[in-house]
């Protein structure tokens, strides 16, 4: 598990144009250069598609955005421009602070993953496109692509690593070791259909699939925040970050957590000092079966019953077929 880092000047000049965060800088730097090279049309579909840059960055549509817009002879003039020179500079720095960082940790967290965590599945090398700190980002495009760059991770380091392979994990969970039932009726898609296609039929025959396959989701991605934004992020920083994470799986993280001490095979006192402000005093035991592997764990966590239950998620088998 390796990580090359980049600082593209284009995927740069998408995210300053699409402006994210709306800084006024960016707004005013728009109107006064931006606009003078590229047409208000374009500035404007950048804008609109600011959620989804990254994606439009990956295809194969960016590089006929490229030669429309003469982006290559353009960017000769952006990179004189004063604004954009300081936003580039910027991003290489941050990009060099992060690499040094990980560069200090990787082989202990690489360790870490593979004897605690369980995690067996691995790719060689990920890149990891970085973006100024302060247009905000951490995604996993295509599970094949980072795109990071936060502004608590200037002062903080151990922020960069913990959500660098927080979206590292998102390329590697699910697996080939298991893949869960809704989901792998969506990503096994040997028909000669899109996948655009594929969703609408699925849902079309399979009573609550939507629904069901975002709980399987939400039940990966929460156990990854348990691995990344709150255990590997409390063992950089020597102090509990159990309360990091997205707000829509804090209950998900509430009905796992006694699973997930369990699975660490952590003592009393060690669950206290992470959760100081939780009512988990206690693990609960798991079969031996349920704890050999990170897959296995999450497998247990997507069949059990009781989760299932207060999620309000039927079984994928006594899922009614839409007549």
């Amino acid at each position: 598990m390796d990580f090359k880092f980049y600082v593209d000047a284009k995927y740069l000049l998408l995210k300053m144009i699409s402006n994210r965060g709306n800084l006024l800088e960016l707004e005013q730097w728009k109107k006064s250069v931006v606009s003078n090279l590229l047409d208000k049309t374009t500035i404007e579909e950048i804008e609109k598609n600011k959620e989804t840059i990254e994606e439009f960055f990956m295809s194969p549509f960016f590089k006929e955005f490229v030669k429309q817009n003469d982006l290559d002879s353009k960017m000769n003039f952006f990179l004189q421009d004063t604004l954009f020179c300081k936003y580039y500079n910027e991003t290489l720095n941050y990009k060099n602070l992060m690499e040094e960082a990980w560069q200090k940790e990787k082989e202990k967290i690489k360790s870490w993953l593979r004897e605690k965590i369980r995690l067996n599945t691995f790719k060689d090398t990920t890149n990891v496109f970085v973006t100024h700190p302060y247009l905000n980002m951490g995604k996993c495009v295509n599970h094949e692509t980072i795109f990071f760059g936060h502004w608590k991770g200037l002062k903080d380091t151990n922020y960069n690593l913990t959500y660098l392979y927080h979206e590292e994990l998102h390329r590697l969970l699910p697996n080939e070791n298991y893949m869960p039932p809704a989901m792998k009726l969506y990503y096994t898609n040997d028909k000669k259909i899109s996948n655009q296609t594929l969703w609408k039929m699925l849902n079309k025959t399979i009573e609550d699939y939507s629904k069901i396959y975002d709980f399987e989701f939400d039940i990966i991605h929460a156990v990854i925040e348990l691995i990344t934004d709150n255990e590997l992020y409390t063992l950089l920083n020597n102090t509990s970050k159990y309360e990091e994470g997205h707000m829509h799986l804090v209950q998900y993280k509430k009905w796992i957590l006694p699973y997930w001490f369990y699975y660490l095979g952590l003592s009393s006192m060690e669950i206290q000092k992470r959760t100081f402000n939780s009512n988990v005093k206690e693990c609960i035991e798991l079969e031996k079966s349920d704890t050999e592997t990170i897959e296995n764990f999450i497998q247990f966590l997507i069949e059990k019953s009781d989760i299932r239950e207060k999620a309000g998620i039927p079984n994928l088998t006594d899922a009614n077929l839409k007549r």
